[in-house]
């Protein structure tokens, strides 16, 4: 799954498994049974750890990571003291992988915490733009670049979450004026 917030993985790999036992299995397969095939599946974790200094286009900035402090005595929250310890964090939500909701682009558009649950159930769809991408590290993926894909792999279904496959992720610890680079993103949109 390509998503960062992980709630919505699991809830995709059962939609795929469902998707996968046809229209008619889908009221008889229970979830135990739909557990026991995403357990005997190869996972792949798309996670990163973040933290003040991991590259980030310089148009968002650097995250922050602090101390959580108690609001009236201002104190950071310590085992010590407090028995637990907890990170303030200041970051912005389109940091590496994630959910892009209409409002992202659209003023009027849906926010994220508005999409029902029911409405991350979709298939997949991975759109691999990293060919473009080597021959050409500025390329935007286009709708002349899906028409392609198309071709090949056979339409889009309506209503499939689309994932764009970068591999932006190997500029992190490899190149990361690379990965902070401007403008961004690449390319024009299309």
């Amino acid at each position: 799954m390509i998503l960062s917030s992980l709630r919505y993985a699991p809830v995709l790999l059962l939609s795929a498994v469902l998707a996968a036992a046809g229209p008619g299995a889908r009221a008889e397969t229970s979830l135990a049974d739909a557990y026991k095939v995403i357990a005997s599946k190869q996972m792949v974790d798309l996670t990163h750890s973040f933290s003040p200094v991991t590259p980030v286009w310089a148009g968002f900035g650097q995250a922050t990571m602090t101390a959580a402090s108690d609001p009236k005595t201002h104190e950071p929250y310590t085992i010590e003291k407090n028995g637990f310890r907890t990170i303030f964090y200041s970051m912005v939500g389109q940091y590496g992988t994630h959910v892009d909701p209409p409002a992202h682009f659209d003023p009027n558009g849906t926010t994220m915490d508005k999409i029902p649950l029911k409405d991350m159930i979709l298939p997949l769809v991975v759109l691999d733009d990293t060919p473009f991408l080597a021959a050409d590290p500025s390329h935007a993926f286009s709708v002349d670049d899906l028409a392609a894909w198309e071709k090949e792999h056979g339409q889009v279904p309506k209503g499939a979450f689309a994932a764009l496959r970068t591999d932006m992720y190997k500029d992190w610890d490899t190149n990361p004026e690379r990965f902070k680079r401007a403008p961004f993103p690449p390319g024009r949109w299309t």
